[in-house]
């Protein structure tokens, strides 16, 4: 949630401060600084659910967390500072790090800092229609029974494929291995459900959290690479359409 207040934050603030009061500047500094403040409220409550499960202490648990934040307060801007140095193209489309977040979010600050009237036509109309669509939707998947429950669409899962084609638009975005990752990752909780329901509702978190974990470490290999200049000899990339049209595959 902690992205969706952000935009709330960008909206907000840039609206309210207007496009000749800096309202763009305003929008991201709010949007980042609520983001950064919820993303460290929900890891931690997300690291307490872990260490309950664990029987790890929760006061060391808190402490860990500030020295973390401590140390990520240091060395994020450090990294940030390196990896500009290093590498000349950040956020240019089509580059390495093509940054299609950034764009988006940029687009969103300028978006709200000229008003509502220049968003395009319907979109507040939209975004009230599937908002309470999907409060309708979560309500009639509690209310039921769940034996049919299971066949009422999720809005979350929905909104997950909704989300990664309109990050798709931005070139090289990393959206189409996002939404792969998470088809697999269902797929393999699917089938162990069936297989040993008991089990996986056990020890399925745990294995989906390894997992993110062995990803997320795979990335300083990668960016490693990257900041030195060294292209791997194998490289696998999910193209689109629209690059597979050119290609001619």
């Amino acid at each position: 949630m902690a992205s969706t207040y952000g935009r709330m934050a960008i909206i907000t603030f840039s609206a309210w401060a207007g496009s000749s009061h800096g309202g763009v500047i305003a929008g991201l500094t709010a949007c980042g600084m609520v983001m950064n403040i919820m993303f460290t409220g929900s890891d931690m409550i997300q690291e307490f659910k872990t260490g309950y499960m664990t029987l790890t202490s929760l006061k060391n648990m808190f402490i860990s967390q500030v020295i973390g934040v401590i140390i990520g307060s240091i060395l994020s801007p450090f990294t940030y500072w390196l990896l500009c140095r290093g590498i000349q193209d950040v956020g240019i489309p089509g580059s390495t790090y093509p940054t299609p977040y950034g764009l988006i979010y940029r687009n969103m600050a300028i978006l709200g800092a000229n008003g509502f009237s220049h968003f395009p036509k319907h979109c507040l109309t939209l975004c009230l229609v599937f908002f309470f669509g999907a409060m309708i939707m979560n309500f009639i998947q509690d209310s039921v029974d769940q034996k049919w429950a299971k066949f009422i669409p999720n809005p979350m899962a929905m909104s997950i494929g909704v989300l990664a084609r309109a990050i798709g638009g931005a070139p090289d975005s990393v959206a189409s291995n996002f939404v792969l990752d998470m088809c697999i990752g269902g797929l393999i909780i699917f089938i162990w459900q069936k297989i040993d329901g008991i089990s996986a509702d056990a020890f399925g978190s745990i294995v989906a959290s390894a997992l993110i974990c062995g990803e997320g470490l795979s990335t300083i290999s990668t960016s490693l690479l990257t900041f030195g200049r060294i292209k791997p000899p194998v490289c696998m990339k999910v193209l689109s359409k629209e690059e597979m049209k050119k290609l001619g595959i």
